[in-house]
């Protein structure tokens, strides 16, 4: 697909002002990178709308690629998250058992879809 041996996403890709053309401190994600390469422009030919199947697959890694990088980010900004003030959470654990039975816990934000607290936000 790539024949011109263009780089893929990595997580060191800087942002761009377009006004001025200088590099920002912000980095790239993956969902705005995957956005970019896919957007059809008047002025260039987007030779990956021509691969049709392989096209879909390509999409299909690329939803699952921007769908690890959010879950990692919970995962890893925990602390910033604030995940031990939730409430519940804390009389579960109280409740239920120790928390080192548990194991590593991850909460998922209620904004997160296909996370519980969405799902229970849904009814």
């Amino acid at each position: 697909m790539f024949c011109r041996g263009e780089d893929g996403y990595h997580f060191n890709i800087k942002m761009v002002n377009p006004t001025t053309g200088e590099e920002t401190n912000k980095k790239v994600n993956s969902m705005n990178f995957d956005a970019y390469r896919l957007m059809i422009r008047l002025d260039v030919d987007n030779h990956l709308l021509r691969y049709h199947r392989l096209l879909q697959q390509y999409c299909v890694d690329m939803y699952v690629n921007v769908k690890t990088e959010r879950l990692n980010f919970i995962r890893f900004n925990q602390s910033n998250l604030r995940s031990d003030e939730y409430i519940h959470l804390r009389d579960a654990i109280a409740t239920e058992g120790h928390a080192a039975n548990i194991g590593c816990l991850t909460n998922l934000p209620a904004t997160y879809v296909g996370s519980t607290r969405h799902m229970q936000g849904q009814i």
